[in-house]
């Protein structure tokens, strides 16, 4: 475990010094922004689902919102916990930084693009990169943020491309200048078999003027690890030779052979970051918000252990000391400019960020197996992920009451990515022709990747009477996008140190266009049907061998093909949904509902080829469908009841030729049900001063997921407590997280990019049970 750095702890203490100074003694009247766990259980979020304000009852949608507010009475403060309460969501994530969102079934795991697009604010992140960067999400701290929006099923119209399985955005606090306001929070937790863990946020919003203010949000977090690394001195070979090219099927027993050292507690996690936010408002018309965010994440390794041996012991297990290291380096810039002319609203949002994830691989098991070594020799894998985008949207919004309101818009982005990958050790230099490869690379690569996307886009309603609404919206989308496909080494075409360079190009248009009726006979109910259609770009793979040691040739011509295709199209789908929205009891239940159907063409899906490596190909048609529902209960003043889950059944029912699949087949990483739920108590303790107690539970079922064979993931069941106590500013939280200490897969091989093999997997797992304590205060 890596020991706290004095520098972050003494910036984090001078912020947080800063903050204590500048605010203003606590008065009668909280600020807007304040939280409370005790109430609000019911009340209604503002969102912007549709470029407009609404309520969530209001728009006609399935979504979930989750206020800032509800945020910190949970003590939510990663994507994971938002995700494992939202029905219809599912992830895949071996740590922060390294998650996959997936919506209603439609698995990212194959592609280069994610099906779930993900904003902050007005910024996209989910860029449609050839490697792990492109369909991992940041995992920026929740602290201060207005609120949390995850909106289900395509929104293709008016998010574009990667949003066909929904999208998530996170919505921060503008800065107010009507007065000073701060907060700070700070925890100390310890994880069992584990570490410790701690760190603290805080947030100063400084008012300069009266159309203008400052905001500024500090994180600094240490995340104990719970994994160890063990350095066997006599590692035992594979056994079992039945899964040719690969020597053996089966591996040794590592959990009983002698240790040369153990690191424990490897995956460690440091996160820092900053956000910052000017506004300006010069006239009543024109506002004017700028926004820049930097955030670093370091993970010592992996949230993951080896199986086998598997759960017993929270272990990789290696024949060679090889760390490995995460380093995530994001920075964002947007600026946002909101003009309100008389009848309509002019907005323009415009952003810049760049990405920087690097990553190490232990391969030296798998490349002694792969190619049949005499022993065990460090082979440290890498990749570095540098990618950058510009993108900008420019729309025209209509404002008053009129039957009539629309939305029209422009959107372009240029996104720039490089795939580079690494891997040598002057040992493998026999396993080329002599003299051909004498610094023994096993794998280089440097793609260069590049995707213009434009767009155009509108959406109108009309309503002919109070009670019914008519939607309908259509986006024209444009994008190309070229990779240089650069590589040489042993596991390469030529395998050589001679470079092979291949030129690839992919191209597509179209239109996506929404359909929805919606029904409001009270404030207290909406009835809605949608039909809409969401894309996802194509993409490129990487050639792999047909020669020498490490040729695939032949598990390619046993699915009936010569080389790997140099691309693969775009895959889309048509949603046919119908829902309700309806509050009780005088808004004291609330239960919201919705029944999906999808049509899915072209799926992309990894293709495992037996030699190792994985491609992706457009596997053929699919469909998922399933109920969602949330419900939500005030049972009385200090009780309240939330449940919500959902079921998914998705499957390919026809496969193209030259996959190997056969069809029914089960589409990956979907869970086919989830259920979550909470029992909320609040009640006075003293004066002015509120016990809240928290019990929720998170249950996950089965799920299919692909190594280099097929496994079966179990369910699991997480529980969680907390309880806090609120008095004015302070609150005071004693939490259990993981409450029975239970060892959940996530995933299965999803951080891989080297070769699979037989005999070992790598499965995602979550944090053990982690108890401690948090403080809160806001000025």
């Amino acid at each position: 475990m890596r020991p706290c750095h004095s520098r972050r702890r003494a910036l984090l203490a001078i912020a947080m010094s800063t903050t204590a100074l500048l605010a203003q003694p606590a008065s009668a009247d909280a600020p807007a922004d304040s939280t409370s766990g005790a109430s609000g259980a019911n009340a209604e979020i503002v969102v912007t689902a549709e470029k407009r304000a609404s309520t969530v009852q209001s728009t006609p949608i399935s979504m979930t919102a989750i206020s800032g507010e509800q945020l910190a009475a949970r003590g939510i403060t990663q994507m994971m916990a938002v995700i494992q309460s939202t029905p219809g969501l599912s992830t895949r994530s071996a740590g922060p930084g390294q998650t996959e969102l997936e919506a209603r079934g439609l698995a990212s795991s194959g592609g280069s693009s994610p099906t779930v697009g993900f904003y902050l604010d007005d910024t996209p992140l989910n860029p449609p990169a050839a490697a792990q960067v492109g369909k991992v999400v940041i995992d920026p701290d929740l602290f201060d943020l207005k609120r949390v929006e995850v909106l289900r099923g395509p929104q293709g119209t008016l998010y574009g491309s990667g949003s066909m399985g929904g999208t998530v955005k996170l919505v921060t606090n503008e800065p107010d200048p009507s007065g000073i306001h701060a907060a700070v929070d700070g925890n100390i937790s310890a994880t069992q078999s584990g570490g410790i863990n701690g760190g603290g946020s805080a947030m100063i919003n400084l008012p300069l003027g009266a159309n203008a203010a400052l905001r500024v949000v500090a994180t600094d977090k240490h995340r104990s690890g719970w994994i160890d690394r063990v350095v066997l001195s006599d590692f035992p070979a594979e056994t079992n030779p039945n899964c040719a090219p690969f020597n053996g099927c089966t591996r040794g027993d590592v959990a009983h052979a002698p240790v040369a050292r153990t690191y424990h507690d490897v995956n460690d996690v440091d996160l820092q970051n900053v956000r910052a936010s000017l506004l300006l408002q010069p006239t009543d018309r024109l506002k004017l918000v700028g926004t820049f965010f930097w955030q670093l994440i370091r993970q010592g390794g992996y949230d993951e252990f080896d199986i086998p041996p598997g759960s017993t012991r929270m272990a990789h297990y290696s024949a060679v000391d090889t760390a490995e290291p995460i380093r995530d380096v994001v920075t964002i810039g947007s600026l946002s400019a909101t003009y309100a002319f008389d009848g309509v609203s002019l907005t323009s949002a415009t952003s810049y960020w760049k990405r920087n994830l690097s990553q190490t691989q232990d391969a030296s098991e798998s490349v002694y197996n792969l190619f049949g070594l005499s022993s065990y020799v460090p082979v440290p894998y890498s990749e570095v992920d540098p990618s950058h985008q510009f993108s900008e949207e420019v729309r025209l919004a209509s404002t008053g009451t009129s039957p009539l309101q629309w939305v029209a818009g422009l959107f372009y982005s240029d996104f720039h990515s490089t795939w580079i990958e690494l891997s040598a050790n002057p040992a493998l230099s026999g396993l080329s022709p002599a003299g051909t490869n004498p610094d023994g690379i096993l794998f280089d690569s440097n793609n260069p990747y590049h995707i213009i996307q434009y767009a155009a886009f509108g959406e109108a309603s009309y309503k002919f009477s109070p009670e019914l609404k008519f939607t309908a919206g259509v986006r024209y989308f444009n994008y190309k996008s070229t990779m240089t496909n650069d590589q040489w080494g042993i596991a390469s075409q030529t395998g050589t140190a001679d470079h092979l360079v291949e030129y690839i190009e992919a191209k597509d248009h179209g239109f996506n266009p929404k359909f929805n009726l919606s029904y409001t006979p009270s404030r207290d109910l909406t009835l809605y049907g949608t039909i809409a259609k969401g894309f996802r770009p194509g993409g490129v793979n990487q050639s792999v061998p047909v020669s020498g040691p490490g040729s695939c040739l032949a598990s390619l011509q046993a699915v009936g093909l010569n080389q790997v295709p140099h691309s693969f199209g775009p895959d889309s789908i048509w949603n046919y949904e119908v829902g309700e929205k309806a509050r009780l009891a005088g808004g004291r239940l609330t239960i919201n509902s919705s029944l999906f159907y999808l049509s899915w063409q072209n799926v992309q899906q990894n293709v495992a080829l037996t030699c190792g490596y994985l491609y992706t190909a457009n596997a053929g048609k699919g469909h998922s469908y399933g109920p969602e529902t949330e419900i939500t209960a005030q049972v009385t003043k200090s009780l309240t009841l939330t449940l919500s889950g959902n079921y998914i059944a998705a499957s390919i029912d026809k496969v193209n030729a030259q996959t190997g699949l056969v069809a029914p087949l089960p589409i990956l990483n979907v869970p086919k049900y989830t259920v979550n739920g909470s029992v909320v108590y609040a009640h006075e303790v003293g004066k002015d001063a509120t016990l809240v107690t928290r019990i929720s539970d998170v249950f996950v079922g089965p799920v299919k997921d692909q190594a280099y064979f097929y496994y079966d993931i179990p369910t699991y069941n997480l529980v969680n407590f907390r309880t806090s106590l609120e008095k004015g500013p302070m609150t005071l939280a004693l939490f259990v997280d993981n409450v029975t200490n239970k060892h959940a897969i996530y995933s299965i091989n999803n951080t891989s990019f080297q070769f699979n093999m037989p005999a070992l997997m790598r499965a995602s797992t979550n944090q053990p049970r982690t108890f401690g304590f948090d403080v809160g205060y806001r000025f």
